[in-house]
């Protein structure tokens, strides 16, 4: 029993061995082939898992690429849209002098590290105002140049970015961004552009593979390679159609190709995306040889892996293998991944965040999802306190409807563009913003937010104001001039006529009538020396002034315009400096503000006048004065002006005075004054507590002089044949008769060009006596100089109803009108005489 039970185990053993031996060599076999098979499987695997990474991490570093240029070159389109804005209605000639507009393009260009320079081009090519110089030390003609070529032969190009060229002022490697200034009539007038460093984007590039074994590749879609990183070891600077980037956009705007390049003969695999609406592409490239040393790398450590393996029991070594590789797989892809999207997320929020306009992003309802540090510093909350909250809540109550409005059109039409409205900070002030935006989609098209952007206008909109202001006053200063110029013409006709029947009659109360009419012309010819004063057309002469002494020397002219309860105290900073001014119009700028100060002090009070030295740097003022000036401050204890007459009390003719009681001209005599002095007046007031006027005087390098000197010469002029050139008829009878009564021989004409007929003809004429403005294109001024050229010894003598400013014309002398007949005597003397004595030193 024992035996048959012990054989039965053994039978047993024996026949479970070939099934051992058998599972044993299957297990030996197994153990080679089967890590072999798995070995392959594995590797090809993983090289499909390698080349799909790749393949996402350029495609998402490839929208991080377009994202960042897409923000840098709409940042461009809203500088060329300010600079255009900016010189809208300004002529070359305005452009090219304008320091001003040096200044605001230097703003424009602050806080954009990439911004070589804004610069504006001539239509002749010739380069004008920008931010590098101003002036321009040497002429720049960018004739030649992409950027001036393209927009000047295509209208219709649009914004224009040119290929890699080297600044000719900043000798940096830069590419331009231009767009046509058009002209009223819509022809090509000079271009605007924009110079950004190549050097931005090389190192905002080389941050995206700190190896250096991928690529970067910035392009035009005619193959003009802009930016290239690593650099090109070619020379190609052109693609050709035969390129791995220009077949692939042949066929789609963004997509994938492997190709050798042919700016550095490397392998890459690469992801490309269109910039927006521009004709630009970006392209990331993965170095497809770094790839496989990571892929063969892989394959050596499965290949190890394997080997040990095999040692053990085959299939539970392949089962926890394939494990492990899946687990191993799915943890790099993981972490690949999770990689990738911090990396990229950085970079958004990097490029998000430190973008010069605040930025914010606005869910349907108008809550705000993001915002950046821009916008936080603007408003000066913290981030926790703004994110959900509606964007209304931080704007004034009187804009929410206007920005409800803007916000709807945004939701219909998909963007809105500098939209203007205010928002409040925490502290309560209010900013005035523009505000553009636009919707942003899924691939599907349903809503995902909307991104906007502001921009702080509020230095902008303080130029504005003082534009305005200053533009009022240059055209009431423009309509002045014109009003003075004809009513000096009617009062020298009055005055003359007055003053030919003073000579024919000698009844003594017909005589007084005209003394008595005589004074009324001579009192409108006071006035409309003050209009012109206001409006800086009266001929100033100006001459180093001591303040101290002038003022001192005008305290019985300030007595008697004083009243006995008003105190004068006069105080002057020791070693003041002379000023250059005209010592009379000065007098009467003083007087006029003592008048003002007495009339705002009908019960008395203290009339002050200092004066101290003032320097003002370049670009301290809104008004563009700078250098060394003499501040004269009268101040007085008076009622003061509120805010709505004060910004009124410049306006001639504007007064708060009785009827009769002024002409509303004592002030703009004094802006007048100050501006044509190369100065300037401010204004400090406030009701109940007096007026501050401070005359800004440009110093003068001269030390005054001790005295002044005059001479006048007299002479016969019976029997002088003079050409009278005047195109008024009533001036030119009165004045032709006066000078008849002189015992001259007259000849009439009525334009320049009328005179220049009679002057080359042989007739004898011993005298030009012209009016300065008259019709045609010949003004007095060219008269002059035409009629001297054809006659070198022909005297003349000029005469303007604007002032002697005018003529520019060396040693001619100048009669402003209305002129007394003896002074238009006088001066026929003075001048023939003075033209006997030349011709007599030239027969010597």
């Amino acid at each position: 029993m024992t035996e048959s039970t012990s054989g039965t185990r053994i039978a047993a053993s024996d026949a479970r061995q070939p099934t051992l031996v058998h599972a044993l060599r299957l297990l030996i076999v197994a153990s080679i082939v089967v890590p072999m098979v798995l070995l392959a499987a594995v590797a090809a695997q993983d090289w499909r898992q390698l080349h799909a990474a790749a393949e996402q991490r350029a495609q998402r570093t490839a929208i991080v690429l377009r994202e960042h240029a897409l923000k840098v070159f709409e940042t461009h389109e809203l500088i060329l849209d300010r600079m255009e804005e900016r010189t809208r209605g300004m002529t070359w000639e305005d452009i090219d002098r304008s320091e001003e507009l040096h200044r605001d393009l230097k703003r424009m260009a602050m806080g954009y590290d990439h911004l070589s320079s804004l610069l504006f081009v001539r239509p002749d090519g010739r380069l004008s105002n920008n931010t590098r110089q101003f002036p321009l030390r040497t002429p720049v003609n960018n004739a030649d140049r992409g950027y001036f070529r393209v927009p000047q032969s295509d209208p219709n190009v649009g914004t224009y970015i040119d290929e890699p060229v080297r600044g000719r002022v900043s000798g940096e490697p830069i590419i331009n961004v231009s767009r046509r200034r058009p002209s009223a009539s819509g022809e090509f007038d000079g271009v605007i552009a924009i110079a950004v460093f190549l050097e931005y984007f090389n190192r905002f590039y080389r941050t995206l593979h700190p190896q250096g074994m991928d690529s970067v590749t910035l392009a035009r879609a005619d193959g003009t390679v802009l930016v290239r990183e690593p650099p090109i070891t070619t020379g190609v600077e052109r693609l050709t159609p035969q390129s791995g980037l220009m077949r692939g956009i042949a066929v789609a705007s963004t997509g994938f190709y492997e190709t050798v390049s042919e700016l550095d003969q490397v392998r890459r695999l690469h992801a490309y995306e269109k910039v927006g609406p521009y004709p630009l592409y970006v392209s990331y490239g993965v170095n497809l040889s770094a790839l496989r040393r990571d892929w063969l790398r892989n394959v050596v450590i499965y290949g190890l892996f394997a080997s040990l393996a095999s040692v053990g029991l085959a299939v539970v070594t392949s089962i926890a293998l394939r494990q492990a590789l899946r687990e191993q797989s799915a943890v790099r892809r993981w972490r690949s991944e999770a990689l990738e999207r911090e990396r990229a997320e950085h970079l958004y929020r990097t490029l998000y965040n430190k973008a010069p306009i605040p930025q914010q992003s606005l869910d349907a309802e108008g809550r705000l999802l993001n915002v950046s540090d821009t916008w936080l510093e603007l408003v000066g909350y913290e981030r926790e306190a703004v994110i959900g909250r509606p964007l209304r809540d931080f704007l004034p109550k009187d804009q929410q409807a206007l920005f409800e409005d803007a916000r709807a059109r945004l939701m219909a039409t998909g963007a809105v563009r500098d939209v203007p409205f205010e928002i409040q900070r925490a502290s309560g002030e209010r900013i005035p913003v523009l505000w553009s935006g636009r919707v942003e989609r899924d691939d599907e098209g349903r809503f995902v937010k909307t991104f906007g952007a502001l921009v702080d206008v509020t230095e902008r909109r303080k130029a504005e104001l003082a534009l305005a202001q200053l533009q009022k006053m240059e055209a009431i200063g423009q309509l002045v001039a014109g009003v003075s110029h004809d009513f000096n013409n009617l009062l020298q006709a009055l005055s003359g006529c007055l003053q030919m029947i003073d000579r024919r009659v000698s009844e003594p109360k017909l005589k007084t009538i005209l003394e008595a009419g005589q004074q009324a012309i001579d009192r409108g010819a006071k006035l409309t020396q003050q209009l012109m004063g206001f409006a800086r057309k009266e001929a100033l002469r100006p001459e180093p002034v001591d303040v101290p002494d002038q003022v001192l020397g005008m305290s019985e002219l300030l007595a008697r315009a004083l009243r006995e309860n008003i105190r004068l105290d006069v105080k002057f900073e020791r070693d003041l400096w002379p000023a250059l001014v005209d010592p009379t119009q000065f007098e009467v700028a003083v007087l006029n503000l003592a008048a003002n100060a007495r009339d705002a002090m009908p019960n008395g009070g203290v009339l002050r006048i200092r004066g101290e030295n003032v320097t003002f740097a370049e670009g301290e003022r809104t008004d563009g004065l700078q250098g060394d000036f003499v501040r004269v401050t009268v101040a007085d204890t008076g009622s003061g002006m509120p805010p709505e007459v004060l910004a009124r009390a410049f306006d001639p003719f504007f007064t708060t005075k009785e009827v009769g009681k002024g002409t509303g001209l004592g002030l703009s005599q004094v802006y007048g004054f100050a501006r044509q002095s190369g100065g300037a007046v401010e204004v400090e007031s406030t009701p109940g507590q007096g007026t501050h006027v401070h005359l800004l005087l440009p110093r003068s390098e001269r030390v005054p002089s001790a005295q002044r000197w005059t001479s006048r010469t007299h002479g016969a002029v019976e029997g002088l044949k003079i050409l009278l050139v005047e195109d008024d008829p009533v001036v030119s009878t009165m004045v032709g008769a006066a000078l008849e009564d002189l015992g001259c021989e007259v000849m009439r004409a009525v334009t320049g060009e009328e005179a220049l007929h009679v002057l080359q003809d042989e007739v004898e004429i011993d005298l030009l006596f012209t009016d300065i403005v008259m019709p045609g294109q010949l003004s007095g001024v060219e008269l002059a100089k035409q009629a001297r050229a054809i006659r070198p010894d022909l005297a003349v003598i000029l005469t303007t109803g604007y002032s002697e400013g005018v003529a520019r014309l060396e040693g001619t002398r100048v009669l402003a009108k209305p002129y007394r007949m003896e002074a238009l005597a006088q001066a026929l003397a003075a001048e023939t005489e003075g033209q006997r004595a030349s011709r007599a030193t030239a027969s010597e």
